[in-house]
C-alpha cells in the first residue's frame, strides 16, 4: 500500500513537473516573443523618425526655393499697379501738354511768318528810301576795295546793281562787291535781290545820260512810288494773315465738331492711338478754337484799320 502511494505521488509529481515545464516554456516563449516585438518596434520607430527628418529637410528646401522664387518673380511687382496708374496719369497730362504745345507751335509759326513778312517789307522800304535819299550826295573822295580813288564824287543813283557816281574823271558805276562793308550795309545789297528780275524802269522827269557800255539802264523809283509799294506789300501781308487765321480757325472748328460727335457716339472713351479721352480732346479743341478765333479777330481788325472796304471783311466768318 505504502508502495502504491509512493508510486502515485511520484506520478503526480512527474505530471506536475511536466505541467510546470510546459508553462515555463510557454512563459519563456512569450517573453522572447515580446522582446522580439519590442526590438522590431524600436527599429521601425527609429526608421520612421529618420524618414520624418528627411521629409522635414525636403520641405525646408522646398520652402526656401519657393521663397527665392517669390522674391525674384512676385515681390518686384508688388505695388506696381498704383505706380502704373500714376504713370498713366502722367502720360495723359503729358499728351495734353504736347497737344497744347503743338497748337502753340503752329500759332508761333504763323506769327514768325507774319513777322518775317513785316521785316522784309520794312527792309525793302528802308532800302528804297536809303537809295533814293543818297542821290545827289557829295563826297570828297571814294576809295574802292581794289584801291582805286575817285575824287569830287557825286552819287547820281543807287540801284540793285550798284552805285552810279560822277567824279572828276567822268562817270562810273561801282558794283556792290567793289565797295566796302559799310556801303553794302547802308544800301542793303543782298544776293537774293540781284537774283530777282529787275523792276520795269520808270522814266525820270529829266533826261538821263546814256548808261556806260555794258551796263543796264535802271531808274530808281520815287519816294511816292516806294511808299505805294510798301503800302501794297503791307496790305497783301494783312490779307494773307486774315486768310491763314481763317484757315486755322476752320480747321479747329472741324476737329472740334468731330471730337464732339465721337464723344457722343463712340463706344471707345479714348482717342485711337492716344491716352487722351474724347472728352479731354473736346476741351482742348474748344480752347484751341478760342485761341484761333482771337487771332482771326485781331487779323480782321488790323486789315480793317488799313482797308475798311476790303472784300475779305465782307465774307461770312467761319
Amino acid at each position: 500500500m505504502i508502495g502504491d502511494q509512493n508510486d502515485q505521488s511520484g506520478t503526480v509529481g512527474f505530471l506536475v513537473g511536466i505541467v510546470v515545464l510546459v508553462f515555463a516554456g510557454i512563459f519563456f516563449s512569450l517573453l522572447v516573443d515580446k522582446r522580439f516585438q519590442f526590438s522590431s518596434g524600436k527599429v521601425s520607430l527609429e526608421e520612421d523618425v529618420q524618414e520624418g527628418k528627411l521629409r522635414v529637410e525636403k520641405m525646408k528646401f522646398r520652402v526656401e526655393a519657393a521663397r527665392e522664387l517669390w522674391k525674384k518673380t512676385v515681390q518686384p511687382f508688388e505695388g506696381q499697379e498704383a505706380e502704373l496708374r500714376g504713370k498713366r496719369d502722367e502720360l495723359r497730362a503729358a499728351t495734353r501738354e504736347l497737344a497744347g504745345l503743338r497748337d502753340r507751335s503752329e500759332a508761333l509759326e504763323g506769327e514768325i511768318l507774319a513777322g518775317e513778312d513785316e521785316f522784309l517789307a520794312y527792309r525793302n522800304q528802308y532800302r528804297q528810301q536809303a537809295r533814293v535819299a543818297a542821290a545827289g550826295e557829295e563826297l570828297a573822295e571814294l576809295v574802292s576795295r581794289n584801291g582805286r580813288t575817285y575824287r569830287d564824287v557825286t552819287i547820281r543813283r543807287v540801284t540793285a546793281a550798284g552805285v552810279e557816281i560822277e567824279h572828276s574823271q567822268g562817270i562810273s558805276r561801282l558794283r556792290p562787291e567793289d565797295l566796302g562793308e559799310e556801303w553794302r550795309e547802308r544800301f542793303q545789297w543782298h544776293p537774293e535781290e540781284a537774283a530777282k528780275p529787275a523792276a520795269p524802269a520808270i522814266k525820270a522827269a529829266e533826261p538821263e545820260e546814256a548808261p556806260l557800255a555794258g551796263e543796264e539802264s535802271e531808274v530808281a523809283p520815287t519816294a511816292e512810288e516806294v511808299a505805294k509799294q510798301a503800302e501794297a506789300r503791307k496790305l497783301a501781308g494783312l490779307r494773307r494773315d486774315v486768310s491763314e487765321a481763317r484757315r486755322f480757325l476752320q480747321k479747329a472748328e472741324s476737329e472740334l465738331a468731330r471730337a464732339r460727335a465721337e464723344a457722343r457716339n463712340s463706344r471707345a472713351k479714348s482717342v485711337p492711338g492716344s491716352l487722351e479721352t474724347w472728352a479731354d480732346k473736346v476741351k482742348r479743341m474748344e480752347s484751341t478754337r478760342t485761341q484761333f478765333r482771337t487771332q482771326y479777330d485781331a487779323a480782321l481788325a488790323r486789315l480793317a484799320a488799313v482797308a475798311p472796304d476790303d472784300s475779305l471783311l465782307r465774307k461770312p466768318e467761319p
